[in-house]
Parts: C-alpha cells; structure tokens; sequence
C-alpha cells in the first residue's frame, strides 16, 4: 500500500513520500523477479502459481488519521480533487480485494490509484504564475515543445 503522497508530494513529508514513492520501483522490481522466478522454476504456465505483486496508492480516505485535520484544511484539499470529496476505506478496500482475486492473475507491475483523479491534476509548480488551476492553466515539459508549454485539459462541467 502506497499513497498519492508518494505520486504528488506533500510539503513537510519528504520521508513520508519518499517512503512510498520507493513502492513504485519496488512493486515494478518484484514483479519481474517473481515472474522470473516463476519462469525459471517451470511454473509460470496458464494452470501455475498466480503470483502477481501491485500497489494502491490511495488519496486522501475519510479515516481516523485524516479525522485530526481541520475542517478548512480538508475543504481546500476536496477542492483539489476532480471528484470534490475524500475516499472511502470501501473504494480503496474494493480494489484491493479486485487485485487479490484469482480473475485478477494477469495483472502484475502495476500502481492503482485510488484518489478522485487528484493525480492527474497539475501540479502546484506546473500552474502558471498568477493563475489558479484550470483548463490551459498547467504547463508541462515535453521534449518535443521544450520546457513549459501549455497543456489543455478535459473537466467536465468547469
């Protein structure tokens, strides 16, 4: 279990971040050396072992460690969520349950994000000066365009 922490950052939680950032590479690593592993012993067949190894990075979650923060502080993290409420333990659970299940034997190496799309939002350091986020409002490097160029994007009803 990972954390949108460790996708996004967090002011005063370098250690945290990094500790789940850390997963992704992990998670990515591990795959390959089980299914190695796997291959190498010959079980790595349609009836062998499914061994898979994935993390969840859930987002901000309605839990007792998010109860402590205050109301204004939750407020303006909703506002920086596509879908504007926190998670529930029961969407974070579901997919775990999905990725432990045998119909879930062919998915392996991946990170699952669990967190209203806040992933995909801009950044703070990718807003142009003076302007809140909103469509055209993110720049992006693209090493065809150069550094910073403007990135469009699609939110319904905004």
């Amino acid at each position: 279990m990972s954390s949108i922490i460790g996708e996004i950052g967090n002011i005063g939680q370098a250690n945290y971040a990094a500790s789940k950032s850390g997963l992704f590479g992990l998670t990515k690593t591990l795959a390959k050396e089980v299914a190695f592993m796997l291959e190498r012993a010959g079980k790595l067949t349609d009836d062998g072992l499914a061994v898979t190894v994935n993390t969840v990075t859930p987002g901000f979650i309605a839990t007792e460690m998010v109860e402590a923060v205050p109301e204004k502080v939750i407020d303006k993290i909703k506002g920086q969520i596509p879908m504007r409420r926190l998670g529930r333990p029961e969407e974070v659970a579901r997919v775990v349950h999905f990725l432990a299940a045998d119909a879930s034997s062919y998915i392996t190496g991946q990170v699952w994000g669990v967190n209203g799309g806040m992933d995909m939002r801009c950044t703070a350091d990718s807003v142009r000066p003076g302007q809140q986020h909103r469509p055209g409002a993110c720049r992006r490097a693209d090493p065809f365009k150069g550094p910073a160029h403007n990135v469009e994007h699609a939110t319904p009803g905004r």
